[in-house]
């Protein structure tokens, strides 16, 4: 899972691997909450990054 800070997956992007975060600074996050969230398989790869496949 990726997290986004803004919603309308905007902002700082925070991994999200399976298991406990404790605290959010534990997902590398300054603040305690992110407002958009989208799985992995459900973005394309590319070498220069992770981009939204066009529909």
């Amino acid at each position: 899972w990726v997290g986004y800070q803004y919603p309308g997956y905007r902002g700082s992007q925070y991994l999200l691997e399976k298991g406990d975060y404790r605290h959010f600074n534990e997902y590398g996050a300054r603040h305690p909450q992110f407002q958009s969230v989208r799985r992995i398989r459900d973005m394309q790869w590319h070498p220069d990054g992770c981009y939204t496949m066009a529909t």
